[in-house]
């Protein structure tokens, strides 16, 4: 199925970074992640010397995701990425939209995910085995948006909203995912 994305937006939350010898310092609450910009994102600022690992959330915790979001600051505050008509189901995690050729053609027609609810929260991890330096350190996160949508169904798919079945394996799918950092 010829597919193309117009957005893929995402929130990554709760950074906690670890040292050798389990001393661990938070990042910042939340980034909001776009597949279409290589621009740099702070995820806070440590006193570690070295982060041996770098847990974090994909999605926000229950408390942030139920605050509202004309009171939050960037990027908590973007309208898009929140549920305006059902607040109960809090931000968005992860929007998705684009076009697909589901008749097989060459007529692309719309779709959309868009996945919320705490539900669709995971937890995740990476090793880093990395040596700071005194100021700023930039480490590159490499996303394999490939493995993210795994096993979706694009042939017959036009949109999908909250917590189902398809966002679920796309929470899934990006858990298990090895995010590479340089």
């Amino acid at each position: 199925v010829d597919v193309q994305f117009d957005e893929v937006r995402f929130y990554l939350s709760k950074f906690m970074m670890t040292d050798m010898m389990d001393s661990t310092e938070p990042g910042e609450t939340a980034i909001l992640v776009s597949a279409a910009s290589a621009d740099p994102i702070s995820i806070g600022g440590t006193s570690l010397n070295h982060v041996h690992s770098l847990g974090f959330l994909f999605g926000l915790d229950s408390i942030t995701n139920h605050q509202d979001p004309t009171l939050a600051l960037a990027p908590l505050n973007d309208p898009l990425m929140h549920w305006g008509w059902n607040p109960d189901a809090g931000y968005k995690f992860l929007k998705v939209e684009g076009r697909a050729d589901i008749a097989g053609d060459g007529n692309l027609v719309p779709f959309s995910i868009h996945a919320a609810t705490d539900e669709l929260r995971r937890d995740m991890s990476t090793m880093l085995m990395l040596d700071l330096e005194e100021g700023s350190n930039a480490i590159n996160m490499n996303i394999d948006y490939h493995s993210m949508f795994l096993n979706v169904a694009f042939d017959n798919l036009t949109g999908t909203h909250g917590a189902s079945e398809l966002t679920n394996g796309i929470a899934d799918n990006i858990q298990s995912i090895t995010i590479a950092f340089e």
